[in-house]
């Protein structure tokens, strides 16, 4: 469920454009929508965010004051990756124009995407804190971590790089594509876990998509009570699934449909389970 910060700051964009003449059929399936979607339940926006940092590519735009240019912000793509807590970290070279901007003014951003981003329909996340040099004794431990990450980043080693950490974090915005957006503290985010079922996910709606459309098509149907032509998986957790459907009322439209699991599924391996008994459910 999520927290009430992450549902206060919760926000979206809005249609401005007028509804269609509905029958009285028609009039109550919207109906049916509206309360099924406000009702339905989604990861907190700070597990979203922490999924999406956690399996990045683990590169960003990181944003510093400038040193040259004063008064104004100059951003550069750098390499990060993360300590158990969700801290970004870096290896900078003495050279590099943000590395001397980060030792005179430590306050920053950084802007990292979805690992499948193409554009405003995929997530993206601003980190908006300050970073500082890693203490010494943590920098054996932290290379592990960056490798792990970047395994061909063998240049860490070389003497002229310097471990940073961003270790306070004042802020995190969030867009998670149309309609989902918002902003979480920086303690929200760092106590957030990502997403245990992230790892299977694409595997999953890529069977169930190419070979299991109907069963897809049969849960719409079910659990939101709308008639639909076409239906594909486009996000998996363990709360539920986003599923894009073409929804028959008044002509039809592609909507992006939230359906919950009956219960959550925090174990990869039990998510066959759930579809297969949220199928039978459907078809019975």
């Amino acid at each position: 469920m999520s927290s009430s910060s992450d549902n206060k700051k919760e926000t979206g964009h809005q249609s401005g454009a007028s509804a269609p003449q509905l029958t009285a059929d028609e009039q109550k399936l919207v109906i049916t929508l509206r309360e099924h979607q406000s009702n339905a339940v989604k990861l907190p926006l700070s597990e979203d965010i922490r999924t999406l940092l956690e399996y990045s590519i683990g590169y960003g735009v990181l944003s510093t004051n400038s040193l040259k240019y004063e008064g104004y912000p100059t951003g550069s793509v750098v390499g990060f990756s993360l300590d158990e807590k969700g801290y970004p970290f870096f290896v900078f070279s003495s050279m590099s124009a943000h590395t001397s901007d980060v030792n005179k003014d430590g306050r920053v951003s950084l802007t990292v995407t979805a690992n499948d981003f193409k554009g405003a329909a995929e997530g993206r996340a601003v980190l908006i804190g300050d970073v500082t040099r890693l203490e010494k004794e943590k920098i054996p431990s932290y290379r592990d971590l960056y490798m792990s990450r970047h395994k061909d980043a063998f240049w860490i080693d070389f003497g002229d790089f310097t471990y940073y950490i961003m270790n306070s974090i004042k802020s995190v915005r969030f867009v998670g594509g149309f309609a989902r957006a918002g902003e979480v503290s920086g303690e929200d985010y760092t106590t957030a876990r990502p997403d245990p079922l992230y790892p299977i996910s694409n595997r999953v709606m890529s069977h169930m998509n190419n070979d299991h459309e109907d069963a897809i098509m049969s849960i719409v149907q079910h659990y939101v009570g709308v008639p639909v032509t076409s239906a594909e998986m486009v996000s998996l957790d363990r709360l539920g699934m986003t599923v894009k459907a073409n929804v028959t009322i008044a002509g039809g439209s592609v909507n992006k449909l939230r359906i919950p699991f009956p219960t959550e599924v925090p174990n990869p391996k039990d998510v066959k389970n759930m579809l297969v008994e949220m199928t039978k459910a459907s078809k019975s």
